[in-house]
């Protein structure tokens, strides 16, 4: 017996986090492990004199005394309660303590001791309340990017603006009169104002996706790329073009971030051919618990230097008369990928052969 009793006093003793017993009427400590002996918590000392410095019981209503919890619960009180509490400890410092309380009772079913257990949380708390902190920062700091880019995308689109419209007064004033190369000279900077006008909506587009809270909901893969399809009909429509597809899955997510992402696929799939039959496959396969989607065209290929530069922004493989486009359209989709905690890579097999694009989407628990 004394053997017993010599090796629960040695575990308890083992604990790293101060372990004692109080008695619920006195408020004494009656018994302590070797991690509260530490930090001042010691038999016969009043709990409230050695973790608050103070002459009467604490009962905070921010940190509520565990012993006044389970007073109040009397004879309900089987189970132990946790609470955050605040202490000062030697170093006359607040800390905050995370203590498990487990009532004791008499014969009578009367709570007449409380067993205590406790965590020093504080630089738990301290670092959750910095991330919490930089995350308010870092929502106000998307909040002013926002802004900032709609004032200077509208300060930078009207001049364009103008521009176009003095060059359409031109045009209704002289008509017929304008030389040839005066209309070969307005057409040059009609196109070059309606160039930087798309290349500033695409930056819109692109800034924006990190600072508009996503809308998610359960999406229908197959009527998403029936909408992009559609979205696509002209050119479609002008050209031969055969689109084989499979069955897709439906996946919770963002309707408008993943709409633009299929349609800068297929418009890429589309513009980037040298063939006057233009073939995209587009398919999907689960595995384990991520669903595969692929896009898939015969159009010129990637050269494979650029495999992995092509998400980035900016980065285009050929000259703006020979495919228009601004390079930004990639780097939106590697974004909507990542907001969607999902991946997105190019494979080709030599120039000329065709690109596929594979789309990663975990699969959501819920």
């Amino acid at each position: 017996m004394r053997n017993q009793e010599i090796d629960v006093t040695s575990i308890i003793n083992a604990l790293p986090h101060p372990f004692y017993v109080i008695d619920v009427e006195t408020h004494t400590v009656v018994m302590a492990n070797q991690a509260a002996s530490d930090v001042g918590i010691v038999p016969q000392s009043k709990c409230y004199k050695v973790t608050h410095h103070q002459d009467t019981p604490c009962n905070s209503k921010n940190h509520p005394c565990p012993i006044s919890l389970l007073e109040k619960a009397g004879n309900l009180a089987e189970s132990s309660v946790t609470v955050e509490h605040v202490h000062i400890e030697k170093d006359n410092e607040k800390h905050i303590i995370e203590i498990t309380a487990h009532p004791i009772k008499d014969e009578n079913g009367k709570i007449t001791q409380i067993l205590e257990y406790a965590v020093d949380i504080t630089d738990r708390k301290n670092a959750e309340e910095e991330l919490e902190h930089k995350a308010q920062n870092l929502e106000n700091l998307n909040k002013s990017l926002n802004e900032f880019t709609s004032v200077v995308s509208h300060d930078l689109k009207q001049p364009l603006t103008s521009g176009l419209g003095y060059l359409g007064l031109l045009e209704e004033e002289l008509g017929d009169g304008l030389e040839e190369t005066v209309q070969l000279c307005v057409s040059s900077l009609r196109r070059v104002f309606m160039d930087m006008n798309k290349l500033i909506d695409n930056l819109l587009n692109l800034s924006r996706l990190s600072s508009r809270e996503q809308e998610l909901e359960l999406i229908a893969f197959d009527r998403l790329l029936d909408e992009v399809l559609s979205m696509n009909e002209d050119v479609i429509s002008s050209r031969q073009v055969e689109i084989l597809r499979q069955p897709l899955p439906q996946l919770t997510g963002d309707r408008i971030q993943l709409r633009q992402l299929f349609y800068n696929l297929v418009a890429n799939a589309l513009k980037f051919t040298d063939k006057e039959s233009i073939v995209i496959e587009v398919g999907a396969v689960q595995k384990g618990n991520i669903w595969e989607i692929t896009i898939k065209d015969n159009g010129i290929g990637i050269p494979e230097t650029y495999l992995q530069k092509i998400f980035d922004p900016f980065v285009k493989l050929y000259d703006s008369h020979t495919y228009p486009g601004h390079g930004v359209g990639l780097a939106i989709c590697r974004k909507v990928m990542e907001l969607h905690s999902g991946t997105i890579r190019a494979e080709s097999i030599e120039e000329g052969k065709g690109s596929t694009f594979i789309m990663t989407f975990p699969i959501s628990e819920s």
